[in-house]
C-alpha cells in the first residue's frame, strides 16, 4: 500500500530540486500532482474519522416496556415524564416522583402527607434543600430534585433522538465549512481546513496558532480559507 504522506514529501523534494536546478518556478504539473496526492491522503483520513464517529453513536432512550429493557437501558430511561409529571420506574413498580418522595419522607422522617398540592410540595422541597446533605430531609429533597431533572433531560434527549438529531451536531459541528472571514476556531483546536493551492483548493488537518502571530500550523498562513470541526473519535462499545 502506498503511503501518501511519504509520497507527498518525496514529490515536494523533487519540486524543490527541480526549481533550484533550473532557477525557474516549480513545474505546474508536479505541483498539481503534489496537491492531488495530498488531497487524496487527507480525504482518506477525513472519511475514516467520520466512519468512526458514526459507529460510536448509539441511541440511549427507548419506548420499550420495562421488562424488555436491560439494566443499562433502564438506567437511561428510569426517570421519565407522563402527563406532564416526572415519574420513576423499575422492574417492580412505576410511581410518580412526588408520591415516591412522600413515601420516603414518611418512612425516614415520620412525616405524613406533606402536601396535596404539587406547587406547595415543590416549595417544601426547595426549603428542605437548604438543610444540605447532613440531614435526611435535605437528602430526600436532593433525591427528588434529581428525579425530575433526570426525567426532563431524558424527554429532551428522546425528542432529539426521535427526530434523528442525536446523530447530527450543532451548527458548528454539522460538517459545514466555516470561512475564516466569518470566524476562527478556538486557539490550538485541531480542525479540517481548506487551503487555496496554486492549482486549486485542497483539504488538510491543521490548527490556528496564537503564539505564531495568528498563523496556521504548519504555516499555511493566509492560504487557509475555511475550516470545519473534526468529528468525535471512535470510543468503542
Amino acid at each position: 500500500m502506498i503511503d501518501e504522506r511519504k509520497l507527498v514529501a518525496k514529490l515536494e523534494d523533487m519540486a524543490k530540486e527541480s526549481k533550484e536546478a533550473s532557477g525557474l518556478k516549480e513545474p505546474a504539473l508536479l505541483r498539481k500532482v503534489i496537491d492531488e496526492v495530498r488531497n487524496m491522503a487527507v480525504n482518506e483520513e477525513i472519511q475514516e474519522r467520520i466512519r468512526r464517529a458514526d459507529a460510536s453513536v448509539e441511541r440511549l432512550t427507548t419506548d420499550a416496556p420495562v421488562e424488555e429493557m436491560g439494566m443499562l437501558q433502564l438506567a437511561h430511561n428510569a426517570c421519565y415524564i407522563r402527563d406532564g409529571k416526572a415519574r420513576y420506574r423499575d422492574y417492580d413498580f412505576d410511581v410518580d416522583a412526588r408520591e415516591l418522595t412522600r413515601k420516603l419522607l414518611k418512612a425516614y422522617v415520620g412525616e405524613g402527607d406533606v402536601s396535596d398540592s404539587d406547587e406547595d410540595f415543590d416549595e417544601i422541597m426547595i426549603e428542605y434543600l437548604q438543610y444540605g446533605t447532613d440531614y435526611i430531609r435535605g437528602l430526600i429533597a436532593l433525591f427528588y430534585r434529581n428525579l425530575w431533572a433526570a426525567a426532563e433531560l431524558r424527554e429532551r434527549l428522546k425528542t432529539y433522538e426521535d427526530a434523528g438529531l442525536y446523530q447530527k451536531k450543532t451548527e458548528d459541528t454539522s460538517g459545514r465549512w466555516i470561512p475564516v472571514t466569518e470566524r476562527l476556531p478556538e486557539d490550538n483546536e485541531e480542525v479540517f481546513v481548506t487551503i487555496a493551492g496554486s492549482t486549486g483548493n485542497y483539504t488538510n488537518i491543521d490548527w490556528h496558532n496564537p503564539d505564531g502571530g495568528g498563523q496556521w500550523d504548519p504555516c499555511y498562513g493566509d492560504n487557509v480559507i475555511a475550516w470545519m470541526p473534526l468529528p468525535e473519535p471512535y470510543r468503542g462499545k
